[in-house]
């Protein structure tokens, strides 16, 4: 803690080395007065060992530990986020639930919901709302321990994450020296929010499966692209697709982008039946399939939020 100076008022009686009984009752005195309340700031030297300097962690002349200065938490806690999941309000308008959530280095909590953000209404970080775009959601520190939200048309990027960290996670984005972590994205479709379900890092569209469409009639014989971009976001590589066999029995095949694989994950349907799969995608969202004969409709069903939770 550092070297303690304040007047005692104990003395030795002979070369300083033997304690009189005097000497003992006084000295005892002095701790009395100091385990008291008798030792204050003043006491200490500013460079003694304790950052701060202080003995009282007061907020005017000390250190705040509620999180709004507490820089050097644990490298496990990086990243971290409990709660916090988006949920849709209706057609215009976006929400948060309650959580934990680290932004570049510290950590906030709120006990309730978000402020509701109204798409055409809302002061945007970056842009404005999109007709038929992604709706990027960032948290931010509003109050020195607690977030909130707000919305732009940017997707968290690599070449704007917090440089001190070499992870390169698409988490954060500085706005104005201000930091912010993305915690979703809202696809704005027509000016309406796509409705959908949040479950920890799965987004599951509240649609019929057939109205979000990615591909229709697809009749390719040989490896053919499909991009999802439109229902997935940027920063997503995994989709829940939805694939319709038309035409009598068929077979589809499916594989990531670029994969040499020769045959890909088959899948065999009859006419007019329904399959789920999760299909991986590129950083484009993209991913190839080609069917043995006639024809297929791919829709999406939902994604995984993946690196930014």
């Amino acid at each position: 803690m550092g070297y303690i100076q304040w007047t005692k008022s104990w003395s030795a009686s002979d070369n300083g080395t033997i304690f009189g009984g005097s000497d003992l009752q006084n000295l005892q005195n002095d701790i009395t007065t100091v385990v008291n309340g008798g030792l204050t700031n003043s006491n200490i030297d500013s460079g003694a060992g304790i950052e701060e300097s202080k003995i009282s962690f007061d907020t005017s002349a000390g250190h705040d530990h509620d999180g709004s200065n507490s820089k050097l938490i644990a490298a496990t806690n990086r990243h971290y986020i409990g709660g916090c999941e988006l949920e849709y309000v209706d057609a215009a308008n976006i929400k948060a639930k309650p959580g934990t959530i680290e932004i570049n280095g510290s950590v906030y909590t709120r006990d309730e919901y978000s402020s509701s953000v109204n798409l055409g209404t809302a002061s945007w970080l970056h842009g404005s709302e999109p007709s038929d775009d992604w709706v990027y959601i960032y948290a931010y520190n509003d109050s020195g321990t607690s977030w909130d939200i707000k919305v732009s048309d940017e997707a968290p990027a690599y070449s704007s994450c917090d440089t001190s960290y070499t992870d390169g996670e698409l988490r954060y984005r500085d706005y104005s020296s201000v930091w912010y972590r993305c915690i979703g994205a809202v696809c704005n479709a027509s000016d309406d929010i796509v409705k959908f379900y949040q479950y920890g890092n799965w987004i599951i569209y509240d649609n019929a499966w057939d109205t979000l469409e990615v591909q229709s009639n697809g009749s390719a014989t040989t490896w053919t692209d499909i991009d999802c971009s439109t229902y997935v976001p940027a920063f997503s590589r995994l989709a829940i697709a939805v694939f319709t066999m038309e035409n009598g029995a068929v077979g589809i095949k499916i594989r990531a982008n670029g994969s040499t694989a020769g045959n890909g994950q088959y899948i065999k349907l009859a006419q007019n039946e329904v399959g789920n799969v999760d299909v991986l995608l590129d950083a484009s969202q993209v991913f190839e399939y080609k069917v043995d004969a006639n024809q297929a409709d791919v829709d999406i069903a939902g994604y995984y939020l993946g690196q930014i939770r």
